[in-house]
């Protein structure tokens, strides 16, 4: 019984070597938006097999992020909720765009600079920024605004709760990396760059506390 399993993996191995050989030709997959990478068929065919074995939880990523603002709720919200602030206090972003009154089911673009540090391997085609969209879910003047993303399965809720002195501001993130940048590493990357993610966040939450602060 021992030597017919050693006979099945070893005609395994010689298929599988017989295949890459074979088809050692690029390929090229768009990713998100206008992001593209290059790889080879055989890894592509490899690592799709192995990362459709795992558990969709393995690609779920989930954070949050409060910190506390002197400044009523009122103010607060009248800020975040105009996507045109935004670049005013993140980063990365260039540009936001709200069609329409904020409300269920309009709609937000941004465009925003894109920081693939951290991916590995496949040759990538990365424009200097990439447009992004999301819908509004639900708003809650002053108290909540909840957004999914039309690219990705992806839900922000920023909760505004009145507190001593001001305002605290809680972001939550629930998302899955989708397949296609599961491929490429990006599971890795989520947990490898979580530390400069966070710096991030925190020079964003400085950024809005001196905007929503300054007389």
């Amino acid at each position: 019984m021992q030597f017919l399993k050693t006979v099945f993996w070893v005609l395994i191995a010689v298929l599988v070597v017989l295949f890459a050989v074979r088809n050692w030709t690029p390929v090229t997959l768009n990713l998100w938006t206008d992001i593209q990478a290059e790889t080879k068929l055989p890894m592509l065919v490899f690592v799709g097999f192995v990362i459709g074995w795992l558990p969709t939880s393995s690609r779920h990523r989930r954070s949050e992020a409060a910190f506390e603002i002197a400044a009523p709720p009122e103010r607060v919200f009248s800020i975040i909720a105009n996507p045109t602030n935004w670049p005013l206090y993140v980063p990365e972003i260039e540009q936001a765009l709200l069609a329409g009154p904020l409300a269920a089911g309009s709609r937000v673009t941004v465009r925003r600079r894109v920081d693939l540090r951290g991916l590995r391997g496949p040759r990538l085609t990365v424009p200097d920024t990439v447009e992004t969209g999301a819908e509004i879910v639900s708003v809650e003047p002053s108290r909540r605004i909840v957004s999914r993303s039309l690219d990705i399965q992806a839900t922000t809720t920023t909760e505004l709760d009145s507190v001593p002195g001001g305002t605290r501001l809680t972001t939550m993130y629930d998302g899955v990396v989708p397949y296609r940048l599961a491929l490429l590493g990006a599971v890795v990357e989520v947990w490898v760059t979580a530390g400069r993610r966070n710096v991030e966040t925190l020079r964003s939450q400085q950024r809005l506390k001196e905007l929503l602060e300054q007389p």
